[in-house]
């Protein structure tokens, strides 16, 4: 059962209302509503900005002060800031184009203002800007020049330590932050989708004043439900992105989506977002959407199983952590088509559990051995894994 706070954010995380969901709202405020915890997860879920906007429309009456105000303050200062990292966005963009780099902003601001209608409706914490790998040097040394700090660990080479593909900067007077990508899908996937996928099919828009690259809405749905299936959406607003993108573009050419899709091995990854956008938000997908999309009995429970740990309490959902591993698993398992992507995430989790067998100070906490014991770390190690993370884990089933 969805709590009554869980049900009213899902009811105002979205820019249009229809008169059900507005009955809806009215109904539940006549509830006991714990404010505070709405707040809470309103903040959590980084849709805030909308909570006000459609509880200060629809009964605002209704509403503590306390809490319309709190709303309120927060929804001009989400403004402010988003209005901050769009004249930064524009500087960047300019820096960019002057040195011949090409660059696709994506998320953040762009999104806000072309699908939400609005830079104030969405939380943005960031700039994310996708570039080549080929300018990514030049890129990193412009930001530092521009007086960023970089908060990314980088080889000898400059590039980041373990083979990732962005650099994450922080502007110390601000904490403005910046995130430069050059590839959007994880090393779970072989193909890559990187600016040269996406390139051909951006367009140049006028934002605010300055020609910007754009996606199309077909590639900005793959986008979005890469980073979405990336996280096990486990935030309110990035559901809240596919439905208003499905909503602003009900034209979309779902045979473009798919076929785009399934050269990348992401077709599964699109049809889990649009169930959990279903799920959660009640979005209405197209018939044609769907239609000759394989996996949906598969990727439902899924998706339903996101829609309720979206909203878990703490302490009411804790699991140990080879539970969640597990539960790591077999969401990348359902979601990974080709079978050399299955094997090497298979070979990466095998490995991370030979990993896991090297002893640390826990161990040795558990059991203080002299240093001529030392190497007895590795057969003790198991023991406490077993009781520490197993036993809970059976027990808890064997009382279920």
């Amino acid at each position: 059962m969805i709590r009554s706070e869980s049900q009213l954010l899902c009811c105002c995380a979205r820019v249009c209302t229809d008169a059900a969901t507005v009955g809806h709202v009215r109904s539940l405020i006549q509830g006991e509503i714990d404010w505070p915890d709405l707040i809470r997860t309103a903040t959590q879920h980084r849709v805030r900005p909308l909570v006000y906007r459609n509880l200060s429309q629809i009964c605002p009456e209704a509403v503590p002060t306390v809490v319309l105000n709190e709303l309120k303050k927060d929804f001009q200062s989400n403004a402010g800031r988003n209005l901050a990292l769009t004249g930064e966005l524009r500087g960047l963009l300019r820096l960019f184009q002057s040195h011949g780099i090409a660059a696709l902003p994506f998320k953040g601001p762009t999104l806000a203002a072309t699908v939400y209608g609005s830079l104030s409706l969405r939380h943005s914490g960031d700039l994310d800007i996708l570039i080549h790998r080929r300018d990514a040097l030049r890129c990193k040394d412009l930001l530092l020049a521009r007086g960023y700090r970089l908060l990314t660990a980088l080889t000898p080479y400059g590039f980041p330590v373990g083979g990732e593909f962005e650099y994450q900067f922080e502007r110390p007077c601000d904490h403005l932050a910046v995130e430069l990508r050059w590839r959007l899908t994880g090393r779970q996937y072989s193909a890559p989708l990187d600016l040269d996928r996406l390139i051909g099919s951006a367009h140049t828009i006028e934002f605010r004043g300055t020609p910007i690259l754009a996606l199309a809405p077909e590639e900005l749905l793959l986008i979005l439900c890469v980073h979405g299936a990336k996280h096990r959406w486990s935030c309110l607003m990035w559901i809240c992105d596919v439905a208003e993108l499905l909503r602003v573009y009900p034209e979309i050419d779902w045979s473009r989506v798919w076929k785009h899709a399934s050269e990348l091995g992401l077709w599964r990854s699109v049809v889990y977002g649009l169930l959990v956008a279903q799920e959660t938000l009640g979005v209405q997908i197209p018939v044609a959407a769907l239609r000759g999309t394989p996996s949906q009995a598969q990727l439902r429970p899924l998706a339903r199983e996101a829609r309720e740990r979206l909203f878990i309490q703490p302490g009411s959902g804790d699991r140990n952590v080879l539970e969640l591993r597990m539960g790591d698993a077999r969401h990348w398992f359902s979601l990974l088509e080709a079978l050399p992507d299955r094997a090497r995430y298979g070979l990466q989790f095998i490995l991370s559990f030979f990993h896991q067998l090297t002893p640390n100070e826990k161990d040795r906490l558990f059991l203080s051995l002299p240093a001529g014991l030392s190497f007895l770390y590795y057969l003790l190690r198991p023991v406490r894994l077993i009781r520490e993370y197993v036993s809970p884990l059976l027990r808890s089933r064997t009382r279920s």
